[in-house]
């Protein structure tokens, strides 16, 4: 099994499964994100430094019957994620699984409503809809991971399904805390992509001046006491066995 940005869901796996004779690989682009310590006679350990839009060495080609990746959407640019899918997948064996979770901004809502978090959040939403990642309605079949997963992985399903604040994954109040910082990094990624949608030439410096700006005022109305209501969707794929 296989985890990108490892964290707490490869050792919560770990210890669900409660198999010795497991194998665990975590990767991330830094080793501060690996755990410090692991569970004892419940599977063996491995962590590497990788950067996801770059293949994976060949000696993990077709090995892990299941890999595990979140934030793909707030962690990379739009044109690199077909990449960063099809970098996991490859290292998939046939018949294994990708579950890819991502925040849905297309519905985080903000409570009060406020104009100036509506601006960066619809710059989002409208970044979300580029690439199809979710609609208004989440569909059965979303068409940006129905793309990519029905195409390399055979099947993409998404069933929206509620869950209480106890029974959440990722945790909500951890993730509560991670909203801010994730819409605030996402402000280059979605000033891009509105850019492409318009047809327009990709202008850095415009996209900097857009993200200090917005986040400026984003900080001021968090400030103030608004907050963010958002919501987490996960998609799994699985790779055919020919």
């Amino acid at each position: 099994m296989m985890r990108t940005y490892v964290r707490a869901w490869l050792i919560d796996v770990t210890n669900e499964l409660n198999n010795p004779t497991n194998v665990y690989q975590g990767f991330d682009i830094t080793a501060a994100s690996f755990p410090s310590d692991t569970p004892n006679r419940i599977g063996s350990f491995s962590f590497s430094q990788h950067n996801a839009i770059e293949r994976f060495p060949a000696e993990f080609h077709a090995k892990f019957d299941l890999i595990n990746v979140r934030l793909v959407i707030q962690a990379f640019k739009a044109a690199d994620v077909p990449k960063v899918i099809s970098n996991l997948v490859e290292m998939l064996r046939p018949g294994g699984f990708l579950q890819w979770g991502d925040l849905s901004w297309i519905d985080t809502k903000v409570e009060p409503p406020h104009e100036d978090l509506e601006v960066a959040l619809e710059l989002s939403r409208k970044h979300m809809r580029f690439h199809g990642v979710a609609e208004k309605k989440i569909k059965t079949q979303p068409s940006y991971p129905h793309r990519f997963h029905h195409e390399r992985t055979g099947d993409a399903r998404c069933t929206p399904r509620k869950k209480s604040t106890r029974e959440a994954v990722p945790n909500a109040e951890e993730e509560e805390s991670a909203s801010k910082p994730a819409l605030l990094a996402m402000l280059p990624k979605v000033s891009e992509t509105q850019m492409l949608s318009e047809n327009k030439p990709v202008n850095t410096a415009e996209i900097d001046a857009r993200r200090v700006e917005l986040a400026g005022r984003f900080e001021q109305a968090f400030a103030s006491g608004y907050t963010l209501t958002w919501y987490f969707c996960l998609i799994v794929g699985k790779k055919p066995l020919a």
